[in-house]
């Protein structure tokens, strides 16, 4: 009896094992650049890499958006960016709660204030932080 029950355990832990292996995980929403009048969606985590260059954790709520609680799981994030690019240079222009349609300019320009005080001018953030390429899909840019 003890042998049969070791063995259906190996054979739990093992299935388990190969299905978890063919598994699919859910694509995270963009962050969007909007460059020459389109907003392009980009793969390219900017704002990420800001956040992991200076060491800022989020605890699970990275100003006020909770990726936790109630968030879909493609936007572990809990929010989108969104740049542009004016006279050859990066911008941050907002950051807004996952999927939001229609921007809320009061709530974005808080949450950039937050994490970039003094560096915010014009509505927007100079990116001094990243350089080198990222990939925007579909068209000639």
């Amino acid at each position: 009896m003890r042998k049969s029950h070791k063995f259906f355990k190996s054979i739990i832990i093992f299935a388990i094992l190969f299905f978890s292996q063919n598994g699919f995980a859910s694509p995270q929403m963009p962050d969007y650049i909007i460059y020459k009048g389109d907003t392009i969606p980009i793969y390219n985590l900017i704002l990420e890499k800001y956040f992991q260059k200076t060491e800022l954790e989020d605890k699970g709520s990275l100003f006020g958006l909770k990726f936790r609680e109630g968030a879909s799981l493609n936007c572990w994030r809990g929010y989108q960016a969104i740049y542009m690019i004016e006279n050859d240079s990066l911008f941050l222009k907002n950051i807004i709660d996952c999927g939001e349609r229609n921007i809320d300019q009061l709530a974005s320009s808080k949450r950039i204030i937050e994490i970039f005080g003094n560096k915010e001018n014009n509505g927007k953030v100079f990116i001094d932080w990243f350089s080198g390429d990222f990939t925007i899909p579909n068209g000639n840019y």
